[in-house]
């Protein structure tokens, strides 16, 4: 008889089949290695089992054909309801993505802190590849999880996890301030190179 696995080895499991192909927009890396990031992070200051499976599991309902049900037939109501937490509630066709997110925002405000403390982990995962990736996008994105910070920051979730999520957002509002310098920089250069050779020219 094979042996059954454990909560979070099954999480990653049913995890990997539930997020099947999709990859890391970015990175490209297989979706499976954001939740385990997310989980690895935050096996640093917990070892709430349930707030382990369901940061693996945070993605499922949202993005796959997971169902909420699925997750509580397998991993119980408190993982459920974890899950549950993490997914953005569904809005109207056409809402536009500020509405979204403060939807989402408000839809945070009101979990539990393990909820929240499972979103800073998302958080802490999300905000390097894209400040590092998609400057342009990161304006955009540092502004609307500031907000959520914000809006979950719980004394309840331990005061290191959250210095290191807040951190995180600083040093990536950083990187972007000077990637816009640079931007701009190169913008001059370029229109000053323009402006010789057509002095040049004539």
């Amino acid at each position: 008889m094979s042996k059954a696995l454990d909560p979070i080895s099954l999480a990653i499991a049913k995890a990997s089949w539930w997020h099947g192909e999709q990859k890391r927009k970015y990175t490209n890396d297989d979706y499976i290695v954001h939740p385990i990031e997310v989980m690895n992070f935050l096996a640093l200051f917990t070892q709430d089992e349930a707030v382990m499976v369901a940061a693996i599991l945070h993605d499922v309902v949202e993005d796959t054909p997971a169902t909420i049900e699925e997750v509580e037939a397998i991993f119980g109501e408190d993982v459920a309801k974890l899950v549950f937490g993490m997914a953005e509630p569904e809005v109207p066709a056409g809402t536009n993505r500020g509405e979204r997110k403060e939807i989402y925002r408000r839809h945070l405000e009101v979990q539990c802190w393990r909820t929240k403390m499972i979103k800073f982990g998302d958080i802490y995962s999300n905000t390097k590849d894209i400040a590092m990736h998609d400057p342009d996008f990161a304006v955009v994105y540092l502004a609307e999880i500031q907000r959520t910070i914000n809006s979950i920051d719980d004394n309840r979730i331990p005061l290191l996890l959250r210095q290191m999520v807040k951190e995180q957002v600083k040093l990536a509002k950083l990187y972007v301030d000077q990637f816009k310098v640079n931007k701009k920089l190169v913008k001059k250069l370029s229109n000053i190179r323009t402006i010789t050779e057509t002095i040049k020219g004539e």
